[in-house]
């Protein structure tokens, strides 16, 4: 009984204990409380000044830029943009480092001297010349070594300017009952690259992405990017181009009164043709089929391919004007050619 009696007050002023220290704790932060907050900040300003002004050494990664190439000149491969290297200094200094423009922080090479290749060992190169080593003022650092890349494969080659066709890659798929008018119109048809001569002399055209387009009912106007890699420094002026493709309803039309003609007639020779008309009925777009004419359809005898004196009916050519696709229904099917020579003066 004794020890249960223990074992409770024993609890009890452990619960007691622990509610004192809660009581404590809440009426210590409680109390005084603009104090402390003071001395919490003086002792975050204390760590940052004794942390920020030991040394240290931290890899940075910053922008290479290369200068003085011969203007007729060019790279055949592209450089690194960036270089990964190693600074010490105080921890202030390298934090300023750390947060400084872009611009203001760089490496250089001087590329004056090359005519068409040259290594630069990076390590080597910047402790010879510290000053292309581009640091902000008032960041008191040291360059300790260049991690990445070690050495800089620089290789020249003459600059070639050309301009090339373009290449669409086009898959057009039509709804029954349409057709297509004219040609596709690419615009621009053609693109000017520039680049190193030993690769640029080998394009021929840029082929531009497949555009895929099925069940097609009306004109089309689409964006087509190309689809050409941009290695060996290549650029292009345009990045993509306009594919353009009229569409139209297919229709037929019944055209009268067509003259029928004779060419290639020999010195004095004259060719009566009987009859001198022809009815044909052609197709095409609806659009194209309005504004068609009978002189545009040519209804065309060669005499120096066709004509034989033993004969006297002949088929004649057919010669469609574009946007008209398909002719039938030519009447009559033959013609007379009766060829005269004409007296001469």
């Amino acid at each position: 009984m004794n020890l249960d009696l223990k074992e409770k007050r024993r609890d009890f002023n452990q619960k007691l204990n622990i509610r004192n220290l809660r009581q404590q704790t809440k009426k210590w932060l409680m109390t005084n409380t603009r104090t402390k907050i003071w001395i919490f900040i003086f002792t975050i300003f204390l760590w940052l000044f004794v942390i920020l002004n030991n040394h240290y050494s931290y890899s940075f990664s910053a922008r290479l830029e290369t200068r003085n190439i011969n203007p007729a000149k060019i790279l055949t491969e592209k450089l690194p943009g960036r270089i990964q290297a190693s600074f010490s200094g105080r921890g202030v200094d390298l934090f300023y480092l750390l947060v400084s423009r872009q611009k203001s922080f760089r490496f250089i090479v001087d590329c004056q001297s090359i005519k068409q290749f040259y290594d630069f060992p990076l390590n080597e190169y910047f402790q010879n010349n510290p000053d292309k080593v581009i640091i902000p003022r008032g960041a008191n650092v040291r360059l300790d070594h260049v991690i990445w890349p070690e050495t800089l494969h620089v290789v020249l080659d003459d600059l070639e300017i050309a301009k090339v066709p373009v290449q669409p890659i086009v898959d057009l798929t039509l709804e029954p009952g349409y057709i297509l008018v004219d040609s596709m119109q690419i615009i621009p048809d053609s693109v000017t690259i520039r680049g190193p001569r030993s690769y640029i002399r080998n394009v021929s055209a840029i082929p531009t992405e497949k555009l895929v387009l099925k069940n097609i009912s009306s004109s089309i106007s689409r964006e087509i990017a190309f689809n050409f890699p941009l290695n060996h420094n290549v650029v292009i002026d345009n990045k993509s181009v306009r594919c353009l493709q009229k569409v139209d309803q297919l229709g037929e039309r019944e055209l009268f009164n067509i003259p029928v003609k004779a060419s290639n007639l020999g010195p004095y020779q004259k060719a009566e043709i009987i009859p001198s008309t022809a009815a044909i009925t052609v197709s095409g777009g609806i659009e194209r089929l309005k504004t068609i004419q009978s002189e545009d359809i040519k209804v065309m005898f060669d005499i120096t391919r066709d004509w034989r004196p033993d004969e006297s009916f002949y088929s004649p050519a057919i010669e469609l004007p574009a946007g008209i696709t398909a002719w039938r229904n030519l009447t009559p099917e033959t013609f007379e050619i009766r060829v005269i020579r004409e007296r001469q003066p």
